[in-house]
């Protein structure tokens, strides 16, 4: 054989060795799947004890993602334990943080019933956050024989009305559960799309919405199925509107679609930015809460945007949180 065949072959043969190792190494010089990520969250994660998702502004559990058990973690300065049970499927968690500044509680039932409560060493400070299936969010802070107590439709609502005590209580933990998603930064870019929304002009009027509600009585049942199909197509901005009228004089028929329509509108998928502010942007109390934030010119637009769809301007709109001091 010549030299230059030679060669050759042998050339091709070392190139084959280099391409056949790095497409598939031996498996004594594989790195092992198996080790695990010092900083991932062992309880609240993708592969932890339990996962939670934001949806519609409100936490919940993600269902098929949980362990059954119980763990704790303790150090010289922390202590953690949750435990995870489950019915029909439904996960609940228990889950108890002591430090020597705070002690957190973290309570789930049937995925989606939850409360928080915190307690600060330092001022004695006792902080409860409670969020039904439907309804309103409850949040209620005591210290020293005062109690302050605001509510909202969502996670983000409540926050606004005290935004620094909210994140001293429950910023750090919101933020672990949601995988490093924190809830002020949530607030901040739903804002920016809400404005984005806002401008565009091209949501349902208030009394489009009122007129597909009081439609939803009719004794036809096409009547009343063209009705909800027509706010279903509107979207997550009617949802607002919707949950208003539920407080209003309306029939146990409407009252039931309503409810079914605000069911069927609520994704199954995690909150985005730009999903959030399709659900606030046609909410005078949304607007009412992040207006200190904003500029004279966005405050105008967003006036404009309101009165355009018949709802009430900033100006009119009616503050939603209350104090209350108790002796």
């Amino acid at each position: 054989m010549k030299w230059p065949v030679m060669l050759a072959v042998v050339l091709d043969l070392s190139i084959r060795c280099v391409a056949s190792f790095a497409q598939g190494p031996p498996e004594a010089d594989s790195l092992s799947t198996a080790r695990s990520d010092p900083h991932v969250d062992k309880l609240f994660s993708d592969g932890g004890v339990v996962r939670f998702q934001m949806i519609q502004g409100r936490l919940r559990l993600d269902a098929p993602r949980h362990r059954i058990g119980a763990e704790t973690i303790a150090s010289d300065h922390s202590f953690e334990s949750i435990v995870v049970s489950a019915e029909r499927g439904l996960p609940s968690v228990h889950y108890v943080s002591k430090r020597p500044s705070q002690t957190l509680k973290l309570d789930v039932l049937d995925a989606v019933t939850v409360r928080m409560e915190s307690s600060l060493s330092k001022t004695e400070e006792r902080s409860v956050l409670e969020q039904s299936p439907y309804g309103l969010v409850y949040w209620t802070i005591e210290r020293g024989g005062m109690m302050d107590r605001y509510q909202g439709t969502t996670l983000l609502h409540v926050r606004y009305q005290n935004p620094e005590i909210f994140d001293i209580h429950y910023g750090g933990l919101i933020e672990r559960i949601l995988g490093g998603r924190s809830l002020a930064s949530l607030s901040s870019k739903t804002r920016h799309w809400s404005m984005t929304h806002a401008m565009k002009g091209t949501l349902p009027h208030r009394s489009s919405i009122d007129e597909c509600v009081a439609m939803l009585s009719a004794k036809r049942q096409a009547t009343r199925r063209h009705a909800q199909q027509q706010l279903l197509l509107w979207g997550t901005p009617v949802i607002a509107a919707l949950h208003e009228s539920l407080s209003s004089d309306i029939d146990a028929e409407q009252r039931m679609r309503v409810q079914q329509t605000i069911r069927m509108l609520r994704p199954q998928v995690e909150d985005t930015p730009r999903s959030l502010a399709m659900l606030m942007v046609n909410d005078p109390t949304y607007w009412n809460l992040v207006s200190p934030q904003l500029s004279t010119m966005q405050i105008a637009a967003v006036n404009d945007h309101l009165g355009s769809v018949g709802l009430a301007t900033l100006d009119a709109a009616q503050q939603p949180s209350a104090r209350v001091a108790e002796q």
